[in-house]
């Protein structure tokens, strides 16, 4: 896993005016050392430089912190206290020096934020060099210094600690990735949806003070279309104003299905793990892959001066499902496979609520999306009996027959076809997994009715032809009879 690593800087600002008593003999020079400075892969080591921006003098117990008008960052920090919000205060004083001051409203992180876009002008700066495992930098007058790093430290020096220890503490933005299984309203690694269907994403980036270039970077699928509509961005649940990022779809450099582009005055703003959450969708289209390895969304964070470092990066999965039909008769499987059994399926029992189906040959259907033509609602097995149907989010399907092939009864109910979350097509009697996803259908044979105006009718006919003779036989031989015995 790549380390990823940041060009920011993080103020650690030391009280202006400090009451800690001092020692006796406190030392005109002090040093900066990093104990653990940022490593590569290659083994090389992260680049510190040391700048000055202010002077320090002290007497006693009283500390002052100035500038002067000739110091090379003189004008870059004077910038930056013409703003009154900005809580930096420059006071006139003597030859040219201004005593600097701070209030509540003053944003460290703001600060040094505005020191990095104006790096070129704080003057040649010292580097730190490399002794061991550790780099340093020493002789250093006295003062309040800006250290630039890769990820980031700011260091002040004063008379009670003239020997700074800057510990890296290696931390680097995140971002993780969630998709919303729409059957609980839960976010997670993997959801289930139909072709079709809408699907919801989440991504959380956790942010680190001095950040710089955020740039979020989303790769879809083939299977999966973006609504670039969708997009909806957040701050510790405060919903920003689409003035501070842009979503871009078009030229991406890397490829991927589009970017989420945040302003650098944004980034300004970002506190030590403040929150950014960006909420978007995209359809489930018809070249999404069925089962197997599902339809991956990957996201990643860039960032750094020339946007060159980039988190590590994350996953979620959007899977959809099938299942199979076996239409045949017999007492025991495979049977023989019957042909002309006509269906459809539906999301409840009466049958109201059919799926549209697109036809993909050779037995196969999909499901169909929102303003596709040639769908069909119904479909009929051929010789092999076998049909395919592709495309299902996670749920429960009813199987309606609407027509039985020649010589046979058809079904009285639908059939029960249940998908779990995993593509199992599970038998509703007892909760197995069916082997090979497949539903067998079972028809029996069933004895033809008679129609009006066929066979039937003329056999009736005949019958009743028949009593009625032989009602009348009967009543004539009863009558001879009758006649017989009264003449004896």
């Amino acid at each position: 896993m790549k380390h990823a690593k940041k060009l920011v800087s993080i103020l650690l600002v030391l009280a202006m005016a400090l009451t800690l008593s001092v020692a006796a003999f406190a030392a005109d020079t002090g040093s900066i050392t990093v104990t653990n400075p940022h490593k590569e892969a290659d083994g090389t080591y992260a680049t510190y430089t040391a700048y000055k921006i202010f002077n320090l003098s002290y007497a006693g117990t009283a500390y002052t912190y100035t500038i002067n008008s000739t110091d090379d960052v003189y004008n870059t920090v004077k910038e930056y206290a013409d703003v009154e919000a900005n809580g930096l205060t420059l006071t006139p004083s003597t030859d040219n020096n201004f005593v600097v001051t701070v209030s509540d409203t003053f944003v460290a992180a703001k600060f040094a934020a505005h020191l990095k876009d104006n790096i070129d002008d704080l003057g040649a700066g010292t580097a730190l060099t490399k002794t061991g495992d550790t780099v340093s930098a020493t002789e250093l007058a006295l003062g309040y210094y800006f250290v630039d790093s890769t990820l980031g430290t700011l260091c002040a020096l004063t008379s009670t600690d003239a020997d700074a220890e800057i510990t890296e503490k290696n931390e680097e933005p995140t971002a993780t990735k969630d998709v919303k299984e729409d059957s609980t309203n839960t976010w997670g690694e993997k959801n289930d949806a139909a072709i079709g269907e809408t699907v919801e994403f989440r991504a959380t980036i956790t942010a680190k003070a001095g950040a710089l270039n955020y740039i979020l970077h989303d790769t879809m699928s083939n299977g999966l279309t973006f609504n670039n509509t969708s997009v909806v961005v957040t701050l510790n649940t405060a919903t920003v104003g689409q003035t501070n990022y842009e979503v871009k779809v078009d030229d991406l450099a890397d490829n991927c299905t589009f970017e989420v582009v945040f302003t650098q005055d944004f980034c300004d703003t970002l506190k030590d793990n403040d929150t950014i959450v960006v909420t978007y969708s995209a359809v489930v289209d018809s070249d999404a892959v069925i089962a197997d390895t599902g339809n991956p969304n990957e996201i990643k964070l860039t960032y750094g001066e020339n946007n060159e470092f980039e988190t590590t990066p994350d996953t979620t999965t959007t899977y959809v499902w099938e299942f199979n039909i076996y239409k045949y008769t017999g007492e025991t499987l495979p049977g023989t496979a019957l042909a002309n059994a006509k269906f459809k399926l539906s999301t409840d029992t009466t049958g109201n609520d059919v799926i549209d189906l697109v036809a993909l040959g050779n037995n196969k259907y999909r499901v169909a999306k929102d303003g596709e033509t040639n769908t069909v609602s119904e479909f009929t097995t051929d010789t092999t009996g076998k049909i395919e149907i592709e495309g299902l989010d996670e749920g429960t399907y009813y199987l309606h027959e609407t027509e039985a092939p020649t010589g046979y009864n058809a079904l009285t109910a639908p059939v029960t076809v249940i998908i779990d979350h995993s593509g199992n097509v599970k038998d509703s009697v007892n909760g197995e997994a069916l082997e090979n996803k497949t539903v067998n259908v079972e028809n029996n044979t069933g004895t033809e009715l008679p129609t009006t105006g066929g066979m039937g009718t003329t056999v009736l006919y005949v019958i009743g032809a028949l009593l009625v003779v032989g009602a009348i036989v009967l009543l004539v031989s009863k009558k001879r009879m009758s006649m017989a015995e009264a003449a004896e």
